[in-house]
């Protein structure tokens, strides 16, 4: 496939605009950290992930960052799980 080949392929797709609206259907509003209470103070301490990810959201002109919610093990995970209002889980 030569250049101009690669090029006239690129026609064939639609590079519309879309709305920042349509790109943000899904927010994340509450993250589920699953770690030791040790590994959760170092993520606090060292990163600051939480207010990394206000400043992020401030830069973007974004309103409402994602909550945290921390446990250590799986019983409690599952039950906040079950609880809801969970939409995204990570674990360390």
């Amino acid at each position: 496939m030569t250049i101009i080949d690669g090029i006239l392929d690129l026609q064939q797709y639609d590079f519309t605009d879309t709305s920042f609206d349509l790109l943000m259907q899904k927010r994340i509003h509450r993250v589920l950290v699953i770690c030791s209470n040790y590994d959760n103070y170092m993520l606090e301490e060292d990163g600051r992930i939480d207010e990394q990810i206000f400043n992020e959201y401030a830069s973007l002109n974004l309103r409402y960052p994602p909550t945290f919610v921390q446990t250590d093990n799986a019983e409690d995970a599952f039950r906040i799980l079950q609880d809801g209002n969970i939409d995204l889980s990570s674990q360390c």
